[in-house]
């Protein structure tokens, strides 16, 4: 019963990590020209892309933590697939490390990147609903336990 939240889980995570590697990242690179500085084209990078111009290298560093934060979800909803019982730590960490899709698309919303946007807002309702259905799945299961 709770392995289809999981799944739910690990597969919106990956589909947010996945989309980084796409040129989805909208960019406006602020160039210095000889009437002073002016504003570029605005285009679409992928995240590798973005890190190599280290145009935002703060926000470069924060995208890698956010990714480790997804790819750590992912890691702990497979776990939460292999067991048997619904653990209270798979559950509670798969509803806060959901937040790091949430944040992404923050800082995705300010860059105007709004594919990407709307994929990790998407995202985090996925893992959010999925938690707090675990969450509620946890409590039967600890229900039933106590009735035994």
């Amino acid at each position: 019963m709770h392995k289809k939240y999981h799944v739910a889980i690990v597969i919106s995570n990956t589909i947010v990590l996945t989309s980084l590697f796409f040129p989805l990242i909208n960019v406006n690179e602020l160039r210095i020209g000889t009437a002073g500085a002016g504003v570029a084209e605005p285009h679409f990078i992928n995240i590798v892309s973005f890190l190599q111009t280290e145009i935002y290298p703060l926000t470069g560093f924060l995208m890698i933590a956010l990714m480790v934060l997804l790819s750590l979800g992912i890691a702990n909803s497979i776990y939460g697939l292999v067991t048997k019982r619904i653990n209270s730590f798979t559950a509670k960490a798969s509803f806060l490390l959901g937040f790091s899709s949430a944040v992404l698309a923050a800082l995705l919303l300010y860059s105007r990147s709004s594919i990407l946007f709307i994929i990790c807002v998407v995202s985090f309702v996925v893992d959010s609903v999925s938690s707090i259905q675990l969450f509620r799945a946890e409590e039967a299961q600890n229900e039933e336990k106590q009735g035994d």
